[in-house]
């Protein structure tokens, strides 16, 4: 984290540079949980958290009008030293979804399932934070707030995860869609988002699959 907080001030400049305060930055997010998980337990129940959120710019406090949602996120945190007493880590993320196998994979072993030694140096811990979304809306990107907001979520959601794996997905400008490689756009905006990460330290680990991760702590 060091190393990104000798960045702070360099991401604060260019945030005042387009008229907005760190502190007019705020997230809310939850955990997705649903009741047939206590009823009926899925394979992957207990082991992998879902945490959706929103990305808020709250101009004035005492303006309910003011707070604007400007962005949304989703990632995945899988609790990989519980589900490896249970023999079955590749089950559970197997089970959950393939574009987990594919970000989780890398990190891990070959036949043994456990977290590479290169991302337990820091002893932040034995869990895997997967970033499987992170949108800003068009007319609130190139202003800072990406890179504001972050090292907020691997923080914060990353607590207890010895590593973070991202697939960067261009979408269309509506966040709804991924964009077709042969999409006129999707270049740049790959490129964009490569920059990001490069940014953040992070390294490709898995060229085919277009996979990059970096331990943590930030």
């Amino acid at each position: 984290m060091n190393d990104i907080k000798l960045l702070f001030n360099g991401i604060k400049t260019k945030l005042k540079q387009n008229g907005i305060d760190i502190a007019e930055l705020n997230l809310e997010f939850t955990a997705d949980a649903y009741a047939d998980s206590w009823w009926e337990p899925n394979p992957d129940e207990g082991y992998i958290y879902t945490y959706s959120g929103k990305i808020f710019l709250q101009k004035s406090w005492s303006e309910i009008d003011a707070r604007k949602n400007i962005g949304e996120f989703r990632c995945l945190f899988i609790d990989n030293e519980r589900a490896l007493e249970q023999d079955n880590l590749f089950y559970i993320i197997d089970a959950h979804s393939s574009d987990l196998v594919t970000a989780v994979t890398p990190l891990l072993e070959e036949g043994t399932w456990k977290i590479k030694n290169e991302y337990l140096e820091n002893m932040n811990g034995f869990g895997i934070l997967y970033i499987e979304r992170l949108f800003i809306k068009p007319e609130y990107r190139d202003k800072g707030i990406g890179k504001a907001i972050f090292p907020v979520i691997c923080s914060f959601l990353g607590r207890g995860a010895a590593a973070v794996t991202v697939i960067p997905t261009p979408f269309d400008e509506k966040g709804k869609t991924k964009l077709d490689k042969n999409d006129p756009s999707y270049a740049k905006k790959i490129g964009g988002l490569k920059n990001f990460l490069s940014f953040f330290g992070f390294s490709l680990v898995d060229k085919e699959n277009n996979v990059y991760a970096r331990p943590l702590p930030l």
